[in-house]
Parts: structure tokens; C-alpha cells; sequence
């Protein structure tokens, strides 16, 4: 199973957060551009482990932010 974002989601949860998206990617091992990618909606892979890291830096629960579709 992999995710797929929520437009828009992601990106007021970091604003609101306060949190970059180089911080992002910094703690999920991945680049800012991947992030980028994630928040426009453009295809970027995610798995559920990195949804919850995701999730847990900026105080959301997971799914609000993704939703899992099997591909």
C-alpha cells in the first residue's frame, strides 16, 4: 500500500507548524524537492512509515493529511 497527499494539506500543517520543507526532508531521509512534490499533489512515492514521520512533525494525524491507495 502505498499514500497519496491531500492537496494542500501538507503544506498549511508545515506552515502552521512552522517547519521547512528542508526540515522535512531532512528527518525523513528524502530531498526538498520530494516534499515539494508531496504538497503540489505531483507523484511521489510514499509509504506509510513515511506519511507517520511526516504526520508526527507537524501534529497531524496522518490521515488528514493522506489517504492509502493500493497500487
Amino acid at each position: 500500500m502505498f499514500f497519496t497527499n491531500t492537496p494542500f494539506a501538507l503544506r498549511t500543517a508545515r506552515r502552521v507548524a512552522e517547519i521547512t520543507q528542508n526540515d522535512i526532508a531532512a528527518e525523513i531521509g528524502r530531498s526538498q524537492m520530494y516534499v515539494s512534490r508531496l504538497e503540489r499533489g505531483g507523484y511521489a512515492r510514499l509509504t506509510p512509515e513515511i506519511a507517520e514521520k511526516i504526520a508526527a512533525l507537524v501534529g497531524v494525524p496522518s490521515f488528514i493529511l493522506f489517504k492509502g491507495e493500493r497500487k
